[in-house]
């Protein structure tokens, strides 16, 4: 009996060392990337994927050429600048980045490389003494989809505590990942059911309990798959909308309240194509959906005099673009008061804004459009 559990521990540290061993050859190709190609983040995936044809030796490539070139820029950290590359290649031109500089240039060098990626953004445990902040989200890491599983991987981690063993941090099992990783999205735990904050802040033995006592309640593969079909900005409303549902702190609030107004700057844009092109009735609803998301941003934060302004000029062009409705309307009295609503509320934000030569020729124009409305 000895003699078989003695063998059977023998075939388990065997397959151990092998899997440890198994990314050395690729990770020495990683290494030894000749200067020419990490000029470029194109000509860089090109050489870390081209001798591979499978994704897990990709993913590691591009994850070990990152831990061992690129140094983790404390100096910036301690400043409070996270994020001090201004893009990927100034990432790879000073070779130094904070956590989301690592996770934003693994993200371009696998899209490259047409490998599903995301960036996660979370709390972060102090490994030295388990302590977290979930107050502000104050780190950055990697989810990478290969072959049909979700992994997650920190190579922030990886390259600031110890750049010869990469793989503690690469392809970490969700379980482990959660001890010290909380993602703000919480289907980034890849759990079948998320540990929330309260539990997260505790000791691992209280992680372990948790995860070990609680049963599948969320499919996290159906909501990422959901995720990613969205457009950009739906992404990333999803993304703060889930942030602050799970953590419901004044960052997260914030977050989501600007999240609004990133909305409103494209509507806009979208608006001045359509007026160019006359399109009255589609410019009509743009500015009802400006006025919808001002309004639900103004419960979460408080807007800026330049996102007042645009507001008051949105109320002001709908109810412009309501009177042209009123010769075919059948109840004139409703049409007349909403559109008096409108130049109203416009009116009253372009009065509560400091004065200038615009905001006066605005309130001349308005105090006009009011006359008339009153008097239609």
């Amino acid at each position: 009996m000895k003699l078989r559990i003695s063998i059977l521990f023998s075939l388990l540290l065997t397959c151990f060392v092998l899997h440890a061993q198994s990314f050395n050859k690729v990770d020495r190709h990683a290494r030894n990337a000749p200067n020419e190609v990490e000029e470029s983040t194109a000509l860089l995936t090109d050489y870390l994927v081209a001798p591979y044809d499978n994704n897990l030796e990709k993913v590691r490539s591009i994850y070990a050429w990152i831990a061992y070139h690129i140094v983790y820029d404390k100096a910036a950290y301690k400043k409070g600048n996270k994020r001090i590359n201004q893009s990927n290649q100034d990432v790879l031109k000073r070779r130094k980045a904070v956590c989301f500089g690592y996770s934003t240039l693994f993200e371009e060098l696998c899209t490259l490389a047409e490998i599903p990626v995301e960036i996660v953004q979370g709390y972060p445990k102090n490994i030295e003494n388990g302590s977290t902040n979930l107050d502000q989200i104050n780190h950055a890491w990697n989810a990478v989809k290969i072959d049909s599983t979700w992994h997650l991987l920190d190579l922030t981690w990886a390259s600031d505590f110890n750049q010869r063993d990469l793989d503690k941090y690469f392809l970490v099992d969700p379980k482990e990942m959660i001890q010290t990783h909380l993602p703000s999205d919480p289907m980034w735990q890849l759990l079948d059911c998320p540990v929330p904050p309260a539990i997260f802040q505790k000791s691992s033995i209280y992680i372990t309990a948790y995860l070990n006592a609680s049963t599948p309640c969320f499919t996290y593969l159906d909501s990422i798959e959901s995720y990613r079909r969205l457009p950009y900005l739906d992404k990333l409303m999803k993304r703060t909308l889930n942030s602050y549902t799970f953590n419901p702190v004044k960052e997260n609030e914030e977050a989501f309240g600007h999240m609004y107004m990133d909305y409103v700057t494209d509507l806009i844009d979208r608006v001045d194509a359509l007026e160019q092109r006359n399109e009255i009735d589609s410019v009509k609803v743009l500015h009802l959906k400006i006025i919808n998301n001002c309004e639900k941003a103004s419960r979460y934060i408080q807007l800026y005099d330049n996102q007042k302004e645009n507001l008051a000029y949105s109320h002001m062009n709908y109810a412009v673009a309501l009177s042209r409705e009123l010769p075919e309307t059948d109840d004139v009295e409703k049409k007349l008061a909403e559109m008096l609503l409108h130049f109203e509320k416009a009116e009253e934000l372009l009065k509560s804004l400091p004065s200038s030569f615009v905001i006066e020729n605005s309130l001349n124009q308005l105090a006009a459009y009011l006359d008339w409305t009153r008097s239609y």
